[in-house]
């Protein structure tokens, strides 16, 4: 997986570093989880990030929201987190709105087929 975002500029920014680590998971019955977090320790940074809660696809819009019920940012709870998505193949890409200028970009590696199908998300 990576994370990454893009300013109005053009400049890259890796909030977890180049090397992070994640998985976003959807389940048949509508819940969802993600945890992004960095590898190794920072002093001056945030390890990890994660939310959990339910999601809804439309399919038309190519969009999925995340429905966050917890979070380790507890201003997100209660908050519908939009994501635009592109599958291709085994990735998934979901596109944060540009906030603050900076538009996030987080690709996904697919690790198991059945589970996208069963959501609506395969290609």
């Amino acid at each position: 997986m990576s994370y990454a975002n893009r300013s109005v500029e053009g400049t890259l920014s890796y909030p977890f570093g180049k090397d992070a680590v994640g998985k976003l998971t959807y389940t048949r019955d509508g819940n969802q989880w993600a945890t992004i977090g960095r590898r190794g320790a920072s002093k001056n940074l945030p390890d990890a990030f994660w939310y959990t809660g339910t999601f809804d696809i439309n399919l038309k819009r190519r969009t999925v929201v995340h429905h966050v019920q917890y979070s380790s940012i507890t201003a997100f709870e209660g908050t519908d987190l939009v994501r635009s998505f592109k599958l291709r193949r085994n990735r998934l890409t979901l596109t944060i709105a540009p906030s603050g200028g900076a538009t996030g970009v987080i690709k996904w590696k697919r690790l198991h087929v059945h589970a996208l199908e069963a959501v609506g998300l395969s290609d």
